[in-house]
């Protein structure tokens, strides 16, 4: 005789209990992006480095910049047209450029695996910290993971209706991944590894074939561009293979780390659903995943992995952002995972979301105001008062010159914080070298006047200079100071 086994209500079977439609899971992934970068905007006295550094780039079209390719630089020259010069541009660039990703993610995710499961996927997501606290931040890395996420999307639709247009889409999706950052062939090989591993290579070779042409139509004007700069950005990323420090368990370790530290609010989130459903739950039988999901979480999930790791182990200088696209597609066979373990979307989910969400904004919240310890890199200048500063550097112009002050120069972050908050277009000729802005014309330059700018850790000024402090800059380092040299104008104004 078998013995009954009553289970109670509450630790039974999933069911509809209010579940989320996917549209409105999309739109509260999105909702919750803006809030997190408006809330940054409104904290933030300035910016990261990377977003300062577009307000740089941004100032002119061209095939390419002396560090990266010129997707994300076109994107933001677009920006400010529209926006006009407004610091928030990047802002903007970064919350839009996020909800492009998790859109395409989610889409991706219901083709793979259904509705249930995107529902899911929309709001895992946005308990990643690289989607939600980096959110803020417009670079080359948001752009890439928006364009890996639209091309992987591409690719499937292009693999399941085998059209030429969609194949021509793929190729096009790839070509802009490869022109916003050349860690794009890592995601583009992982599509084309899940074609191979769903045993559709032989079938949509044509079509892939005409993918990489026309990706490689896209691309081609960045490579000659780069041929007649002596390869520069080739070197620029090349450098890391070899660098200072790159060697040893530490640097690892730290990659490691930061990308724990982005998956914490989902993993809290999984493991509070986890106690909230009861550890005595009895488990579904599993079946195995079709071989189409499993060829695409071979591709996107397993190969990025692997690839990061390698680089790692051959003592590359990994970045701990590298991580991002490397693990970007991992949510995907994460909500897979929760769906086949706790069920669809229900209010026992929704609560347990609010909760970590409510509860990684509070935590952002007491680190901004000091009440939390963060710890920031020495160029960090997000407490910097920029916009006091602009004024500070403009009240310098105007008191020697009724000009027009039209240039700039000197590092990349502090010239690029102060044309983005002077809400004017300050050019800007990245650390006075005309190779790292070839579309400053030094003639007029030298014509019109300008500020030279530099930083320095002593507030005392050498004849003919002003030095203003950078208060508030990473607190936990030494005083640093701002140095103003004046040259004026050779010609009337």
């Amino acid at each position: 005789m078998t013995a009954a086994v009553s289970i109670p209500a509450s630790l039974s079977a999933p069911r509809d209990d209010g579940l989320l439609s996917l549209p409105a899971a999309l739109l509260a992934a999105c909702l919750t992006v803006a809030a997190w970068v408006v809330l940054a905007a409104c904290m933030n006295h300035s910016q990261l480095h990377d977003s300062l550094e577009q307000f740089v780039w941004g100032q002119s079209l061209e095939w390419g910049y002396w560090k990266h390719p010129p997707l994300t630089s076109w994107l933001m020259w677009g920006a400010l047209k529209v926006l006009g010069p407004t610091p928030f541009a990047t802002y903007v660039l970064g919350a839009v450029l996020t909800m492009a990703t998790i859109a395409c993610t989610v889409r991706l995710a219901q083709l793979l695996a259904g509705r249930e499961v995107a529902v899911l996927t929309a709001l895992l997501l946005v308990l990643h910290y690289g989607l939600t606290r980096r959110a803020q931040v417009y670079n080359h890395n948001t752009v890439l993971l928006a364009c890996s996420a639209a091309m992987a999307l591409a690719v499937l639709h292009a693999v399941r209706a085998d059209r030429r247009r969609d194949w021509l889409l793929a190729g096009l999706a790839a070509g802009l991944a490869m022109l916003a950052k050349y860690q794009a062939v890592v995601p583009i090989a992982g599509a084309l590894l899940a074609i191979v591993l769903a045993g559709d290579a032989r079938r949509r070779l044509p079509g892939v074939l005409l993918a990489t042409a026309v990706a490689l139509a896209l691309f081609l004007p960045h490579v000659v561009w780069t041929m007649q700069r002596g390869f520069e950005t080739v070197h620029y990323a090349t450098s890391y293979m070899n660098g200072p420090g790159a060697h040893g368990g530490g640097r690892s370790l730290g990659v490691l780390a930061m990308q724990l530290k982005y998956f914490l609010p989902a993993i809290g989130f999984a493991l509070l659903l986890w106690a909230a459903a009861g550890r005595g739950r009895p488990a579904a039988a599993a079946a195995p995943w079709p071989a189409e999901q499993r060829a695409w979480v071979a591709g996107l999930v397993l190969l990025p992995v692997l690839v990061l790791a390698g680089a790692v182990a051959a003592g590359v200088r990994v970045q701990s952002h590298w991580g991002l696209q490397a693990t970007q597609f991992l949510l995907v066979p994460a909500a897979m995972l929760l769906h086949r373990r706790f069920g669809p979307w229900g209010r026992r989910h929704a609560w347990v979301w609010l909760a970590v969400q409510a509860l990684a904004l509070g935590i952002y919240v007491a680190q901004g105001a000091g009440g939390l310890h963060e710890p920031r890199h020495a160029r960090d200048v997000r407490n910097v008062d920029a916009a006091d500063i602009s004024r500070q550097v403009l009240a310098q112009w105007q008191a020697s010159t009724r000009c027009e002050l039209r240039y700039l120069s000197g590092p990349v972050a502090l010239a690029g914080m102060v044309s983005a908050y002077s809400h004017r277009t300050l050019r800007v000729l990245e650390d006075g070298d005309s190779r790292k802005s070839p579309w400053i014309d030094r003639d007029d330059m030298r014509a019109r006047g300008f500020i030279a700018l530099r930083e320095q850790a002593s507030g005392e000024p050498a004849p003919g200079e002003v030095v203003l402090p950078l208060a508030g800059a990473a607190p936990q380092a030494s005083p640093r100071f701002l140095v103003l040299e004046l040259h004026l104008p050779a010609q009337p104004c």
